[in-house]
């Protein structure tokens, strides 16, 4: 494969000051001061996994797609070229920036910023969640996962999967596909549906169910709200429950995620979202024929 890992998310957010106090308390990440006024959300050995940017508005800034070495950097800049994407090149200020060695900046096909990079730094101080859990399931499987809304959903494994190398796992319902590019099961869900660009959530995993016991309950004592119940899911086997985001969007945060064997993987499809539980805890508008959906509930519903 190409891009090996989610390696980080950006976000823009109004909110910054919540974010913090909310990826301590709740979510159980360390957070300190990065370059640009940015906020730094640590899960693993690695310098950061999300990074906060001061903005007016909430929203995803950017993904991160982590490859393994300069050859493969090179070679992958080259192939989008020729396919006719404009790729810029970070200068060193900007590698600094992101705590990386080489850097590249591009849009896919429905117009998400994408960043390619290769040698990121590790953190000076080992890793200590800020919440008596027993940690995060990142390192050499990344930060989670992304849920991308798009319009066109050949057009969109185009670009992920032709160009930058990304494995089908398995859809649901035939409106989302998820694509692995390491044994985490999928490091980032497609939803098609017409409409802007929407991130409906993102994922961090955690190494055991008690962590995740810990937090819903955390999430009980702050008034955090969590949208949909605990259960687990049909497709990646993970035990989860969703949360609010100060920007938002959800996240889901779990546990026990099945690994791909490759040599064994065939592709499945999906009708129903969970063995058990994730029942929708938040009222949800109905969604009008040819409107676009506004949660993963309503893309399945």
């Amino acid at each position: 494969m190409t891009v090996v890992a989610l390696g980080y998310i950006g976000l823009s957010t109004a909110r910054i000051d919540a974010w913090r106090d909310f990826a301590g308390s709740v979510l159980g990440m360390p957070a300190d001061r990065g370059p640009e006024e940015t906020v730094r959300l640590r899960m693993d050995h690695r310098q950061y996994r999300i990074v906060l940017h001061p903005d007016a508005e909430d929203g995803l800034r950017y993904l991160g797609w982590e490859l393994a070495r300069q050859e493969t950097f090179e070679a992958t800049v080259e192939r989008l070229r020729a396919a006719g994407h404009e790729v810029a090149l970070a200068g060193s200020e900007q590698c600094a920036e992101r705590g990386v060695r080489a850097l590249a900046t591009l849009k896919d096909p429905a117009g998400y910023d994408l960043q390619l990079f290769y040698g990121p730094m590790q953190a000076e101080l080992p890793f200590m969640p800020t919440r008596p859990i027993s940690g995060f399931v990142a390192g050499s499987l990344g930060a989670g996962h992304a849920v991308l809304r798009v319009p066109d959903m050949e057009q969109a494994l185009a670009f992920y999967r032709d160009l930058l190398g990304f494995r089908v796992s398995d859809q649901w319902s035939g409106m989302l596909t998820f694509l692995r590019c390491n044994p985490r099961h999928h490091s980032l869900a497609l939803v098609e549906a017409p409409g802007p660009r929407l991130l409906y959530h993102t994922m961090v995993e955690v190494q055991s169910l008690d962590d995740v016991g810990k937090t819903l309950t955390r999430c009980e004592q702050t008034g955090t709200e969590v949208t949909m119940s605990l259960g687990r899911h049909t497709n990646d086997h993970m035990v989860s429950f969703y949360l609010r985001s100060p920007s938002g969007f959800e996240i889901e945060y779990g546990c026990e995620g099945r690994s791909v064997d490759e040599s064994t993987w065939s592709v499945e499809q999906f009708t129903a979202r969970s063995t058990w539980g994730h029942r929708p805890l938040v009222p949800r508008e109905l969604v009008a024929p040819g409107d676009a959906p506004e949660t993963e509930a309503e893309a399945m519903a």
